[in-house]
Parts: structure tokens; sequence; C-alpha cells
């Protein structure tokens, strides 16, 4: 990359759902230069319920010219590296893979243990994160009756922009102070841990709202790329937490109401829950 230092916001999703469409890829990297400036680096989540496998999905969309590599593509006029993570749901909750390649799918609802196994299985080093307390999804509590297990992952999650937001029943209060006291708690003993600050965004204006500065990771491939990643966000510069108050609430409710119409055999166009979207997207 050209800049020495970078700012990346490794887990974000872009849309509440998978129906992306010609001239979302140059959103996604005008989101991001826009809120991070030039030099930054986008995790694209894909998750496996509703078939959204968005970065599979927005990398063939026609827009910047793009270095496309094993796990990630690179846009050099913006200089925005864009990452394909995945958001792997377990038995026992979610964590999320970062730098998994092109193409592959990481099988879900495993045993934690299986599913980690079946990432590092890959042999590009996959970046895995536990997201401890993340509303109804958070491993936080099966990994203090299991403690060892730390020793299988990178990183702790400990700041999500739409987890900032107490919805009840969906997201707990004070899930972000949790996450982070269980990470100064954990990272004595497996110093190995880094902690990472996402926007966990359901739209192209909250692209890069929460993020974490480090050094330039390298590009290259997937298994380099990864361990360069890994190794800069063991050493940060700087963070940034922003909140995704009326992100959070928005997602929320289109996703209820699309998963409700669709369940009276309604399929629903993304562009008619739009709107907002729209008016800091253009």
């Amino acid at each position: 990359m050209k800049t020495e230092h970078v700012k990346a916001d490794l887990h974000t999703h872009g849309r509440t759902t998978n129906r992306f469409r010609e001239g979302d890829f140059n959103k996604i990297v005008d989101a991001a230069y826009r809120n991070m400036g030039e030099g930054c680096v986008v995790g694209i989540v894909n998750v496996g319920i509703q078939s959204a496998w968005n970065f599979e999905r927005i990398i063939d969309l026609k827009g910047y010219d793009r270095i496309t590599l094993e796990n990630s593509v690179y846009v050099p006029e913006k200089d925005v590296l864009i990452i394909k993570t995945q958001q792997v749901p377990t038995n026992q909750g979610h964590y999320l893979a970062i730098g998994v390649p092109a193409g592959i799918k990481l099988k879900q609802y495993k045993n934690l243990e299986n599913s980690l196994d079946e990432a590092y299985g890959l042999g590009v080093d996959v970046i895995k994160v536990a997201d401890p307390f993340l509303r109804f999804q958070g491993i936080g509590k099966y990994i203090l009756q299991n403690p060892g297990l730390l020793e299988k992952f990178d990183g702790v999650g400990i700041y999500n922009g739409e987890s900032e937001t107490h919805i009840p029943f969906l997201n707990p209060k004070h899930s972000n102070q949790q996450a982070e006291e269980f990470f100064n708690e954990v990272k004595w003993k497996y110093p190995h841990l880094f902690g990472t600050v996402i926007s966990d965004g359901h739209s192209f204006y909250e692209i890069g709202s929460s993020w974490i500065k480090i050094k330039s990771p390298k590009i290259g491939d997937a298994k380099t790329m990864n361990n360069s990643l890994k190794e800069n966000l063991k050493h940060p510069r700087a963070i940034h937490r922003g909140k995704s108050n009326w992100g959070a609430i928005k997602h929320t409710s289109k996703l209820a109401t699309i998963i409700a119409l669709n369940k009276l055999g309604i399929e629903i166009d993304d562009d008619k829950y739009l709107s907002y979207e729209k008016k800091f997207s253009q």
C-alpha cells in the first residue's frame, strides 16, 4: 500500500441483505475513503445466514480498477484494500474469520473447536477473532467456561459500533464495556491476543465509522497478508470508537421486516428500504 499506516474497519457488511448491484463496488470504496482517508482496509463480511456471501458478490461488480488477490482486492487509485472476512456461526456462538480465501466458505453451526480447526486447516493463517459479548451471538460465556480456547484465537473484539445501541432482547447493555474488560483480564495470560475495533455496519455510510490504525499490511498471497495483518494488529497506533445508533436501529427494523415478509412468501426488493442509505452514499 502507498501509505505507511492505515485505518482498518475489519467487520462491515455494506448492506443488510446481499442484494448488491452495479455501482456498489465504487460506493464501498468511496465510503471507506471518505470516512478513513487514503490508505485504509475494509473487511467485507460474508455471513452464511441468508446466503450473504458479500465479498464474492461485490468484487466482480464494475468500478475502479483493482488488483485481485487470493483473499482481497486492492484499489490503487484510492489506496483501499478490501479483505474477505466471514462471520462464522457455531453451536456456541459466532466468531470472525479474517483473510479467508475467495471462494472458500467455512461451514456453519459446527462445534466451536471444530470450526476453529477447519479455519486453521486452510493453511493460510486465517485470523480468528472472538466476539465475546456481541448480542445474542457472543461466545464469551463459553470461553469463560473453556478459557484454554483463547490459544486458538488471534484476537478479541473489544468494540462494536452497532452494539453501542441497546435494543432489548438483541443488544445487551454495556456489551462493549464487558468485552474490553474481558480482554484486559485475559491478555496477560494470552499475550498473543490483540483487540479489534469495528463498525459492524450494515450500510455504506457506516463503513469506517469505527477503526483501528495500524502499520500497512503486506499485499501478496493470503498467508503473507494474513501474517502481516495479524502482527500489525498487535501494535495499534490509534483507535476510533464510532457509534452507529441509527444504523443499528435501521438494520434491526429492516431485517425484521424483510424476514417477516419473506416468511409470507413476499420477496422484497432491497431498493425500497434504501432511502436513508442512498442519502449518505451517493
